[in-house]
């Protein structure tokens, strides 16, 4: 089996994406694999091998002489590959990829959606003008799954889940008496709504305990928390970390990991704090339910005073016990197997233009 790996950005604020797609052919083992990225150099990642990039800037890939010359360097690209399938990274690079496959009637287009996404009437024209067994959409969650076929009818998306093949964890340092280490991580974006949290660490008060809070990640939002920190002069206790590339670490050093998305695709870092030890703290989303379920320690988006006492009421012994349900729930939720499965099935079930793929 053949697969191109058509991606947005190599750009390090997409590492989540990266690591996804390693986990996809980790799982798949293709015969032959290319990860080719439209923005970005192919160095800035560090997980897809081997990796090309077409080195197109984000305002470039809008205009549409670019975009134009951008789908011909594409098609270039799927002719000298000749992949039985191409994984295409979200919308924007499926309203470049999908008018190429009529000339391509052998390849199936397998759609990957990481996050929310609304289509435009000619989006949905352009999944109409694709032949059925050419194109599949794959969703990382049941929710983002029925969200998307909500919008498209005749279109099959499956729901897959992401097991990420993580490495064994080191052994925690033992956390600091009557301190508690706080971390949160992920693009400096809106959604990711980060603010909250730097407002809730103003609101504690009174308590015995140090609390810190950790924010990796780099994104448009950056100065305006950092602006806040120092607005709420909250310097000695929130830290702004920027981009970390060893996430092990980053995770090792909290004890409770805060997630305040107003909305998520998967929402990964739920699994990969678990797997390295930190219990997790979440708004209360269907995405985040669909993984925890009744272990999940769920609030509310926009109530900072809510996340204050919630972090207020945290003691060792109970973020033991949460992080020992939230992981059984999480193993319940997803495993190497049914990933693996999952993936078999959009992949191999049914014809590529009129050959099994194997």
């Amino acid at each position: 089996m053949r697969v191109l790996n058509l991606m947005w950005s190599s750009q390090p604020e997409f590492q989540s994406v990266h690591r996804v797609m390693a986990s996809v052919m980790r799982c798949l083992q293709p015969k032959t694999v290319e990860h080719c990225f439209l923005i970005g150099e192919p160095e800035q990642q560090l997980l897809l091998n081997p990796a090309s990039s077409l080195k197109v800037s984000k305002r470039q890939a809008k205009k549409w002489l670019l975009r134009w010359r951008l789908g011909q360097k594409l098609k270039q690209k799927i002719t000298s590959i000749t992949p039985d399938i191409v994984f295409i990274d979200g919308l924007g690079v499926a309203r470049l990829v999908l008018p190429l496959l009529v000339f391509f009637p052998n390849c199936r287009a397998l759609i990957y959606f990481h996050g929310q996404t609304r289509f435009k009437k000619n989006d949905l024209k352009l999944f109409a003008s694709v032949k059925a067994d050419q194109l599949r959409m794959i969703a990382v969650s049941s929710d983002l799954a029925y969200s998307l076929r909500e919008q498209v009818k005749g279109i099959e998306v499956l729901a897959i889940p992401t097991f990420l093949d993580l490495p064994v964890a080191k052994p925690r340092t033992p956390r600091e008496e009557k301190v508690l280490r706080l971390g949160a991580i992920g693009r400096l974006v809106a959604d990711k709504n980060f603010a909250l949290l730097v407002e809730a660490m103003s609101l504690l008060t009174c308590s015995e305990h140090k609390i810190t809070l950790q924010i990796a990640g780099e994104g448009e939002e950056a100065n305006a928390l950092r602006e806040q920190v120092e607005t709420l002069q909250l310097g000695s206790s929130v830290c702004l970390l920027g981009q970390r590339e060893n996430i092990e670490s980053f995770y090792q050093q909290i004890d409770v990991l805060l997630v305040p998305s107003l909305q998520e695709g998967q929402g990964l870092v739920v699994q990969e704090a678990l797997h390295y030890g930190a219990a997790v703290i979440c708004t209360d989303l269907p995405v985040f339910r669909e993984q925890l379920a009744d272990s999940g320690y769920y609030l509310s988006a926009t109530s900072a005073q809510e996340w204050a006492n919630a972090i207020l009421s945290m003691y060792p012994e109970q973020l033991k016990t949460m992080l020992n349900n939230q992981r059984y729930a999480y193993a319940q939720f997803c495993s190497m197997g049914n990933f693996r499965a999952r993936l078999e099935t959009a992949v191999f079930a049914g014809n590529f233009g009129g050959k099994t793929c194997k």
